[in-house]
């Protein structure tokens, strides 16, 4: 949506390796043409980590940079970007309830992009990509709980059907809810 309909140049989602602190594509669109591959961008205090994605992640909260070839925190980046043909960009946090996972970057072709109005709506788009990462991940919650409740209710009944005993369950309210006969 951001780079065919906002005319973005290149947009990618990043998420943050818990153990090393890098921020690792997981997703991208646009003119790639290869940036992703190998670019080191870590969550932390480190020069790899001072630029708009590193700074998201780490501060949780939006980082511009509105002319890549003059700012010093893309140092590590600056010249396969402007190979690349990006001017700006901008990072957007990505959280999993209130915990930063990782931001999605968005690069345009023109310096000094990045207004207000596009700020808000890429952090609201940032929003539903968060609200979506949470979603899936509370549903697998809730499919795994399903699946073990299933595994305990066929473990119960299997002890239930292999007593030599006759068992009555009984529900709290005194209802008869299970018999081995």
């Amino acid at each position: 949506v951001a780079v065919e309909d906002g005319l973005f140049k290149m947009a990618w989602i990043g998420l943050t390796d818990p153990e090393t602190l890098m921020v690792k594509p997981v997703a991208s669109w646009g003119d790639t043409g290869g940036y992703l591959d190998h670019i080191k961008i870590y969550a932390a205090d480190v020069s790899e980590g001072r630029g708009p994605t590193g700074t998201a992640v780490l501060e949780g909260t939006y980082s511009i940079c509105s002319d890549i070839e003059h700012d010093k925190r893309m140092l590590p980046w600056r010249d396969k970007a402007i190979r690349h043909g990006f001017r700006s960009s901008a990072a957007f946090p990505l959280r999993a309830g209130p915990a930063v996972i990782g931001a999605l970057t968005i690069y345009s072709d023109t310096p000094q992009f990045f207004t207000d109005d596009e700020i808000h709506l890429l952090n609201s788009l940032a929003d539903d990509i968060s609200f979506a990462i949470d979603f899936t991940a509370n549903e697998k919650k809730r499919l795994e709980a399903e699946a073990a409740l299933r595994l305990a209710n066929a473990y119960n009944r299997s002890l239930l059907e292999a007593s030599l005993d006759p068992l009555v369950t009984i529900d709290a309210d005194g209802k008869i809810t299970d018999v081995n006969v």
